[in-house]
């Protein structure tokens, strides 16, 4: 009996709470989790970035093909409008500046050529189907 009691007096169990509360470890473990807080929140804003800076990008491409479009039209309304003053009495070139206008957002303008239009063909076919577009206007 004498040696069970040394056993049992001499096994000791580990105290696994004070190596969680000690300072020094306790320590330790808040400033690796603070590191992998800043880490994440790091990575966060990259991303965020790289995101905004792939969409600005694609919105600065769309823009340039619009830029693109719209000096492609004003260069045709150039062309149109010569063609009018060679050829006053010439129909389609006033609709297709009507349709150009158009195509530019400015409806009045649009209005005014279409006008000429219907006043030197008032039974042109496509001069109605527009003048009906920008009626709805």
């Amino acid at each position: 009996m004498n040696k069970e009691k040394q056993k049992t007096s001499s096994v000791k169990f580990p105290n696994i709470f004070r190596f969680i509360t000690d300072q020094k470890y306790f320590k330790k473990i808040v400033r690796h989790h603070r590191l992998i807080s800043a880490g994440f929140v790091s990575a966060i804003i990259l991303g965020a970035i790289v995101i905004v800076g792939a969409d600005s990008y694609r919105n600065y491409k769309e823009n340039e093909v619009l830029k693109e479009k719209r000096n492609n039209i004003e260069n045709q309304i150039e062309f149109w409008e010569v063609v009018n003053k060679k050829y006053p009495g010439y129909r389609d070139s006033y609709f297709q500046l009507a349709l150009l206008e158009y195509q530019l957002n400015d409806v009045n303008k649009a209005r005014a050529y279409l006008k000429e239009v219907l006043t030197l063909d008032p039974n042109f076919k496509k001069g109605k189907e527009l003048e009906k577009i920008l009626n709805k206007k």
